[in-house]
């Protein structure tokens, strides 16, 4: 199930405060952000962990003139990790406050430049089975600058250069003898690619290629990433493909591969008439907002069986039947991952046309292993 908290940790939001633009007045807004993520993974053959962060964001901005850009954001971010190697087991707990000012700036010719900063700090908990509970203070500090830049045109194409720059460092501040009192951490990353982008109508088709380099106590090394996409219609009706690659070419950690693949059909309903929906999805790898909207996927984050990324297909069908201005949308869907891990979901949507819509849903998960699962779930979605 989920509770409110677990809720707002799935949600977003943005809301303009200022007056209307192109009157010179500053233009204010206030925005959510929710996330939460689940993972796990192994170390070895006797090791084993997984846990669960989740993250919730406000912030507040203010745009000036259409070129500047500046708030800060205030961030809590909780996570809990649960690990075991042999017979040795245990927990470590974190709860970090971080606050985040920010700034871009949009030129004349379309370029823009950016920057982040970001500081925090909280508490750090380890309880283990022979040890007891074991507690240390961290601090998190973090910056990351970029940019895009618009190049000269070539035919139909519209070219643009970008590069990014970050890091970030993690450090716990207490009794060195402990397992958690000296902790530290740090990584960085820097890009420099070119993008290329195509629209023909209501087609349009990208690629970028970029030069990246990782430091610090992760992954490091030098690696070419290349992005590839393309969105087109489907032909004589409403609907729409999506495809999306993206994935390291070349690295010069010669183990170290990321790589990811999205494909989705979806044909909608007719908002006014109403009709049949449907939508047929696959993927090599999981996304990494916890959703299966097609973005691009990295093979590394994805669950693993047997030490191979897991491809998920989903297909989910409808029918929207609308009567005096309101909808009424019974659905089903039915997901695969990899070869034994299936879910069935049978739902409805329901409300005023236009006006906030309920979604109400059933969901019966049958994992590899273990027992069934099953799930009731309520979504209400206002449009403004």
């Amino acid at each position: 199930g989920m509770d409110a908290r677990e809720a707002l940790r799935k949600s977003a939001f943005q809301l303009p405060l200022g007056g209307p633009a192109g009157e010179g007045l500053p233009q204010w807004s206030l925005w959510h952000r929710g996330e939460l993520r689940r993972f796990e993974g192994s170390a070895g053959p006797k090791s084993r962990f997984g846990g669960r962060l989740s993250s919730t964001w406000f912030g507040l901005d203010m745009r000036l003139g259409g070129r500047w850009l500046f708030g800060a954001a205030l961030a809590r971010s909780e996570g809990k990790l649960e690990y075991g190697a042999g017979a040795a087991s245990g927990a470590v707990e974190t709860v970090f406050e971080s606050v985040h000012p920010y700034l871009r700036r949009r030129f004349e010719d379309g370029g823009t430049a950016w920057i982040s900063l970001g500081s925090g700090q909280g508490p750090i908990r380890n309880t283990t089975a022979g040890r007891g509970v074991e507690t240390t203070d961290a601090r998190l500090a973090t910056v990351s600058a970029g940019f895009r830049s618009p190049l000269p045109a070539f035919g139909g194409l519209k070219l643009s250069a970008s590069g990014a720059a970050g890091f970030a460092q993690f450090e716990a501040r207490g009794n060195a003898r402990t397992a958690i009192g000296s902790l530290s951490a740090s990584t960085d990353r820097q890009s420099l690619g070119v993008e290329a982008a195509l629209e023909e109508g209501e087609a349009a088709y990208y690629t970028s290629l970029s030069l990246r380099r990782n430091g610090g106590d992760g992954v490091s090394g030098l690696g070419l990433e290349l992005s590839s996409g393309a969105r087109s219609p489907l032909p004589a009706s409403s609907g729409r493909v999506d495809i999306r690659l993206r994935g390291l070419v070349w690295h010069s950690g010669r183990e170290y591969r990321e790589f990811g693949l999205t494909a989705t059909v979806r044909q909608p309903a007719d908002a006014d008439r109403g009709g049949p929906s449907w939508s047929l999805a696959g993927a090599y790898g999981a996304p990494a907002s916890g959703s299966r909207e097609p973005e691009p996927l990295w093979s590394r984050d994805a669950p693993k069986r047997g030490g191979k990324a897991m491809p998920t297909l989903d297909l989910k069908a409808g029918w929207r039947f609308v009567f005096r201005h309101s909808l009424f949308e019974p659905h089903a869907a039915f997901g695969l991952a990899g070869a034994n891990d299936r879910k069935l979901t049978l739902g409805f949507d329901i409300g005023p046309l236009p006006g906030p819509l309920l979604r109400l849903a059933g969901e019966r998960r049958f994992p590899r292993a273990g027992a069934p699962e099953s799930r009731i779930t309520a979504a209400l979605q206002f449009t403004f």
